[in-house]
């Protein structure tokens, strides 16, 4: 929750310092979806705009930073994904997985 101390919340608020912690982001991210209802009043399709920018934001931040910050790590550090348990990484950046084991017997991944 955004819950952050008053000094905080002011200097943020203030444009004095920046976010330095995840609380203090969620912070500024609730205090911009505040904003937007107030502007735009409660509704359901103000949520559905809010849910889906959110949704959208995420999945592109996912997409274009977090899974090349992934798969920078894979070739520095190694992949836990390996033929030793039978899945290979067939796409990782749609996080497709291909099991190696057969469709018989329900152990398919």
């Amino acid at each position: 929750m955004p819950y952050i101390k008053k000094d905080d919340a002011f200097a943020i608020d203030s444009g004095n310092r920046h976010e330095k912690t995840a609380g203090e982001l969620n912070y500024s991210i609730t205090k911009l979806l505040i904003r937007y209802v107030k502007n735009h009043g409660l509704s359901y399709q103000t949520i559905n705009d809010i849910v889906g920018a959110c949704e959208g934001a995420k999945a592109e931040f996912q997409r274009r930073v977090v899974a090349n910050y992934e798969d920078k790590k894979i070739n520095e550090n190694g992949d836990v994904y390996d033929n030793r348990v039978g899945i290979t990484v067939v796409d990782t950046r749609t996080f497709r997985i291909w099991s190696d084991k057969s469709i018989e017997g329900g152990n398919n991944v």
